[in-house]
């Protein structure tokens, strides 16, 4: 997830076509945390390493799980997870005829279900990228300092 990571395909030409897809739904839904083109080539790149199952969180409008799918060989097998379940059904409305994608609706922790996986993908955001998206606090953990 990226700030401003949808906006930065403006100029972005020859895109793969699940990747363009997914950017559409992106940006038709408003959401502006896609991850960028330089970090989706290189997803690519490291989804062709992989010989069964490919893992990812923080799925979005599944920009960064498209350049995975295109990425990988054929008959491995893709599983991400959105916390979000407008986004999780956006995602897996783009990936509908791709039946080796699955987009599961949860927290990352759901990810454990599927695995293990030859590569795994974590999205390190999801809280605290706006004033209203703080994490959760846990039993026995402090709440994060106040900005100042």
């Amino acid at each position: 997830m990226s700030i401003s990571g949808t906006d930065a395909y403006a100029k972005e030409l020859h895109l793969p076509p699940l990747v363009e897809r997914a950017l559409a739904a992106a940006r038709a839904h408003g959401f502006p945390y896609s991850c960028r083109p330089e970090q989706g080539r290189l997803l690519h790149a490291l989804a062709g390493g992989a010989e069964t199952l490919i893992g990812e969180t923080g799925t979005g409008c599944g920009v960064g799980l498209a350049w995975l799918a295109e990425g990988a060989r054929a008959g491995v097998r893709l599983v991400s997870v959105e916390r979000d379940p407008q986004r999780a059904r956006v995602a897996a409305e783009v990936f509908a005829d791709r039946p080796e994608v699955e987009v599961l609706c949860g927290d990352w922790r759901r990810i454990e279900e599927r695995g293990p996986y030859d590569l795994l993908v974590l999205d390190g955001g999801g809280t605290a990228k706006t004033e209203d998206d703080s994490p959760p606090i846990r039993p026995g953990s402090s709440p994060r300092p106040a900005a100042s």
